[in-house]
């Protein structure tokens, strides 16, 4: 694999990463190969913006692909930086920063930038139904007022969230009444 080959993968596989948990910058570029925990799909951040060490799940899909990305990169130590240049090094954050942008907008991704993906990632785990005070944890937020300014809920998020959990809605539907008929002026 050539240098430019393997610089692709990895950005790819920081997307996969990115997405999944939404990381900061930090904590990416300082993850060695022993804080991913295969057997139990956690992932030791140590170095975290709060500056305690804390563990986050990994999804099963996410695990297949860092699995693979150890064989490429050809990791043979837990102490190996696990994003790594293309001679083993850690990488530089502006470096990074720089590469993905490249990557992404390669891709047609117009606005790109590592935090978007934290953006992205807790907007999603919202709306796929998550819980707000887990997504406060694997984010390593100290409050709930920080998970607020990461998820900008827009109007139509909204109105589709409230017709999916809408707590009598869902008891209607228990009781097998019949949904009423909207009333219109």
């Amino acid at each position: 694999m050539t240098s430019k080959e393997f610089t692709e993968y990895r950005n790819w596989v920081i997307n996969q990463y990115l997405l999944d948990n939404g990381n900061r910058l930090s904590t990416l570029i300082n993850l060695v190969v022993e804080d991913l925990n295969f057997p139990e799909f956690t992932i030791k951040m140590r170095h975290a913006k709060n500056r305690r060490q804390q563990y986050i799940g990994m999804s099963y899909d996410l695990a297949q692909i860092l699995k693979e990305y150890i064989l490429i990169a050809g990791h043979t130590s837990g102490k190996d930086f696990f994003f790594c240049d293309k001679n083993g090094n850690q990488i530089k954050a502006r470096r990074l920063q720089e590469s993905l942008a490249e990557y992404n907008k390669s891709r047609g991704v117009a606005r790109t930038g590592i935090h978007r993906y934290r953006h992205t990632f807790a907007k999603k785990f919202l709306q796929d139904g998550g819980d707000p005070f887990v997504l406060k944890d694997i984010l390593g937020q100290q409050t709930m007022e920080m998970v607020n300014k990461y998820v900008r809920y827009y109007a139509s998020d909204l109105v589709e969230s409230i017709q999916k959990h809408s707590p009598l809605s869902t008891m209607r539907e228990q009781l097998g009444l019949k949904k009423r008929r909207i009333i219109t002026g």
